[in-house]
């Protein structure tokens, strides 16, 4: 995104995330300069929650909180999260509950900039074009007879220490007899040395340990696939294997590979909802509970070699283009048309909407949330 909007030759000024004062005054400095605002989801939730950042917090809001005195700068508007996860409906990290409409803006799901296709948000993909011509492609005779598999930590390997996301250990032990595949791990774990840890990957896999990324994406590009055994969540490596013709099989639960809506990005569900609906050659989706199914995929796999792939939304045009798009887009006229139906449907306090109070203490109560201070300094407390 930033390379598009260079190239277009747009003017940045950029504020340290952890910067949050610095922010509002140079906001209240330049406000007709500065056209949006791009942060991360704390800092667009910390904004929304404080009466000196917020031009339009909640008056009603205010009042309870001894600041009806108080004028805050930032129209919301003008606030944009960018976030990795998207503003998922139940989430542990933020406290949400499905059902509570909680969005990182009051004004909605479109003030998200996101890498993938969340329901509602403003989707702008990751762009892998330029990462993927640079790295040569290994003609399959040249390949090793091997499928690597995708987890750094060792813990992701064992059902019991992973919610019961990967395949059971049983199936590790019959993979090379029933594949032909050698299984390579590059884990570490998670607490080295203490007893009851898993220390290194299960009998059946080959652990090399902890690899840089070029070393990992040469030993990809040697392989017959990569394989996904439930986290990590929608990693963009199953892409950057795509890239090097190297097929990826995907875990997933229940009876669809890729559900719809918000189920598509459930860790319970599958492990990468966007990568899976790519589908075959490309993606295999196997059944975590069922042996029989990921050795089925591994031999289709193997089986049907693919040339380097690169998907049509992560190529360098098409993401431009979406940038632009959102940069160019009228939220002022936007969230004006948001406000106009809310204020039909439930009155000015409906329109100005407050941040959840459960997300507000869980944001401040990870230390995770800002807010001003009326002598200027900055608190993490509400």
């Amino acid at each position: 995104m930033v390379e598009t909007l260079q190239e277009e030759g747009y003017s940045f000024l950029s504020v340290a995330h952890h910067n949050y004062a610095g922010l509002i005054k140079l906001y209240a400095a330049i406000p007709d300069i500065i056209n949006t605002i791009w942060a991360s989801e704390t800092v667009i939730l910390s904004c929304m929650s404080d009466p000196f950042c917020r031009a339009d917090f909640p008056r009603a809001q205010a009042h309870a909180l001894g600041m009806a005195d108080v004028r805050g700068v930032i129209p919301s508007w003008k606030m944009m999260a960018v976030s990795y996860w998207g503003a998922h409906p139940t989430s542990w990290e933020y406290g949400q509950r499905e059902g509570d409409g909680f969005a990182f803006n009051p004004l909605g799901h479109e003030w998200a900039l996101v890498p993938y296709p969340y329901p509602g948000h403003t989707h702008i993909p990751m762009s892998l074009e330029k990462q993927c011509t640079a790295t040569p492609f290994i003609p399959h005779h040249n390949r090793k007879d091997t499928a690597v598999i995708l987890g750094k930590l060792t813990p992701y390997f064992f059902p019991n220490r992973s919610g019961d996301l990967p395949p059971s250990l049983e199936a590790w032990q019959g993979f090379l007899r029933e594949t032909g595949l050698q299984a390579i791990g590059n884990a570490k774990p998670l607490f080295p040395g203490v007893e009851g840890e898993p220390q290194s990957t299960p009998e059946g896999v080959l652990n090399r340990g902890p690899v840089g990324r070029d070393e990992f994406t040469e030993e990809v590009g040697k392989a017959r696939m990569m394989i996904g055994i439930g986290m990590p969540a929608i990693s963009p490596s199953p892409y950057l294997a795509l890239c090097q013709g190297v097929p990826a099989l995907i875990p997933y639960d229940g009876n669809d590979p890729t559900p719809p809506g918000f189920e598509r990005y459930s860790l319970g569900r599958t492990q990468h909802g966007p990568a899976a609906s790519l589908g075959e050659p490309y993606v295999y989706s196997y059944n975590r509970h069922d042996v029989q199914s990921l050795y089925a995929a591994a031999r289709k796999a193997r089986a049907n070699p693919i040339k380097p792939f690169i998907p049509d939304e992560m190529r360098h045009a098409h993401v431009a283009r979406l940038t632009l798009q959102a940069v160019n887009r009228d939220y002022h006229a936007l969230a004006r048309e948001i406000e106009r139906q809310r204020l039909h449907k439930g009155g000015e306090d409906a329109v100005y909407a407050a941040i959840p109070d459960h997300v507000r203490e869980t944001v401040f109560g990870h230390g995770w949330g800002m807010r001003m201070m009326r002598d200027g300094t900055v608190g993490k407390t509400l």
